[in-house]
C-alpha cells in the first residue's frame, strides 16, 4: 500500500521529520540529505538513529522503537513510532493551569530522567575540553564566519526590548580557559542528551512520558546538562522563542513573548528540585550549560532562520552576563 503523507513536524535540526501512514499505521519519519551540510546535518542525524536504537533496548518504554532505515531517492531516512493522543509537553504545558497536573508532569519527567542518569561509567579525563571546543568555541567561530553573523558578532552591544546588553563573547572564550569550576567527573551516565520539553511526549490515556530526539555530541555525559536543557525551556523559554515573530534592525532585537502560566509553574517546580539538589557550584555549571544550548544551536538556525540564530547568540551573552560571570 503507498505511503501517504499526513504533515511535516518542526524540528530543530537539519533534518525533515514526517508523519506517515501506511496499512491504517502511522509512524514517524526522519530524512537527512546525503551530500548537503553533512557535518550538521548527516552525522548528527546518524548518532541520533543509532542513540535511539541503543536507549530503547535499555529503556523500551522511554524511548521509541526504531522500525527501519533506508535511502529514498537523495535521502537517507530512519523510521521511528509514533504515539498517537499524544503532546510534547511544551504543547501540553502551555495550554495547562492545573498545578497539580502540572506537577504531576514534572514528577513524572525527573522521575524518568534519574533512572536514565542512574547508569553511571567511568569518565574520560578532560572531556570537557574537548565540548568547550567543539561545541562552543567552534560554533561561535562557525557564526563568526558565516555571511550571515559575521557582521552582527561585531557590535558591542545589543538591545532585547530596549535593554542593553554588553556583547561579552570575547569574555565568554576566555572564561573557558580561567573559571574555576570543576567540570571534571570520575563518573558520567546515559543521557538524553537534547531534554526540551519539546523532546517530551506526554500521553495522557496511559500517564506515560516518552522522550524523543535524543542527542549524541555531548562529549561529558552529565545530569547537569540534562537539567540545564529543561531550563532551556521553561526558563529560557527555548520553544516559545522559536515561534515568536523577532524584528531585527542592526543590534536592536524585538519580539512580543507572553510565558503561558503553566510554563511558569514548571519552571518554578524545577528550580525549588535544583535548589534542594544541587550546591551553589552545580547550579553555576548548570546555568554554563543553560547558556551552551543556545550557542551550539548557532549553525542549525544559520541554515534556515538567522534572524532566531542571533536572538539565540544574544540570549547567551545575556545568561553569561547576568548569572555567570564573575
Amino acid at each position: 500500500m503507498k505511503e501517504h503523507i499526513i504533515s511535516e513536524l518542526k524540528g530543530g535540526s537539519l533534518s525533515k521529520t514526517i508523519l506517515i501512514k501506511k496499512n491504517n499505521k502511522k509512524f514517524i519519519r526522519k530524512l537527512i540529505d546525503i551530500e548537503k551540510n553533512r557535518e550538521f546535518g548527516f552525522y548528527r542525524w546518524l548518532s541520533q538513529l543509532k542513540k535511539i536504537q541503543r536507549l530503547n533496548n535499555v529503556f523500551p518504554r522511554l524511548f521509541p522503537k526504531v522500525l527501519r532505515s533506508g535511502l529514498i531517492n537523495k535521502s537517507y531516512f530512519f523510521d521511528i513510532e509514533y504515539f498517537s493522543r499524544s503532546k510534547n509537553c511544551y504543547e501540553y504545558l502551555i495550554n495547562e493551569k492545573n498545578t497539580k497536573k502540572i506537577n504531576l508532569i514534572f514528577e513524572k519527567i525527573i522521575k524518568n530522567l534519574n533512572m536514565l542518569n542512574n547508569i553511571k561509567y567511568p569518565s574520560v579525563n578532560d572531556s570537557h575540553k574537548i565540548y568547550f571546543n567543539e561545541e562552543i568555541k567552534r560554533r561561535i567561530i562557525h557564526f563568526k564566519n558565516n555571511k550571515k553573523g559575521k557582521n552582527f558578532i561585531n557590535y558591542k552591544e545589543y538591545e532585547i526590548n530596549g535593554k542593553k546588553i554588553k556583547n561579552s563573547i570575547n569574555k565568554i572564550i576566555s572564561w573557558l580557559d580561567t573559571n574555576t569550576l570543576d567540570f571534571k567527573t570520575s563518573r558520567e551516565c546515559y543521557t538524553h542528551g537534547n531534554l526540551t520539553l519539546e523532546n517530551i511526549l506526554f500521553i495522557p490515556s496511559k500517564n506515560r512520558i516518552v522522550f524523543i530526539d535524543p542527542y549524541e555530541e555531548n562529549f561529558v555525559d552529565s545530569s547537569y546538562q540534562e537539567i540545564s536543557q529543561l531550563l532551556q525551556s521553561c526558563n529560557s523559554h527555548y520553544e516559545l522563542l522559536c515561534n515568536t515573530k523577532v524584528t531585527i534592525n542592526k543590534n536592536i532585537l524585538n519580539f512580543n513573548c507572553v510565558v503561558p502560566t503553566g510554563l511558569k509553574t514548571f519552571n518554578k517546580y524545577l528550580k525549588k528540585y535544583i535548589d534542594m539538589n544541587f550546591s551553589t557550584k552545580e547550579k553555576q555549571i548548570i546555568k554554563f550549560y543553560e547558556m551552551a544550548q543556545f550557542i551550539r544551536m548557532l549553525p542549525f538556525k544559520l541554515e534556515n532562520d538567522p534572524d532566531r540564530a542571533k536572538l539565540f547568540f544574544v540570549l547567551a551573552i545575556k545568561i553569561f552576563n547576568n548569572e555567570i560571570y564573575e
